[in-house]
């Protein structure tokens, strides 16, 4: 199916559901809208969106750091990990 026939096809569909799931397909259609808009990539486990400015920004901080010797070696994790 093109896309033409499917927005075609959904066009068709939204006119026949009911005022409770047209409010849902709303919400969602908006929330996807809006996260396209702002870049959003991914999510926090708590559910926080996370932007691809916020992504580029931690990564650059992270290199950074380790770039400045501010990361923990493999070593120093291992031994970390055997005192939990």
């Amino acid at each position: 199916m093109s896309t033409t026939e499917l927005r075609t096809e959904v066009h068709h569909l939204i006119d026949q559901i009911d005022d409770h799931f047209l409010t849902v397909v709303y919400a969602m259609l908006d929330t996807y809208v809006q996260q396209e808009e702002e870049g959003v990539i991914g999510y926090e486990l708590d559910g926080t969106p996370v932007t691809a400015e916020y992504a580029r920004v931690a990564y650059r901080s992270r290199l950074e750091a380790m770039n400045n010797g501010k990361a923990t070696s493999l070593e120093d994790l291992k031994k970390e990990v055997e005192q939990w």
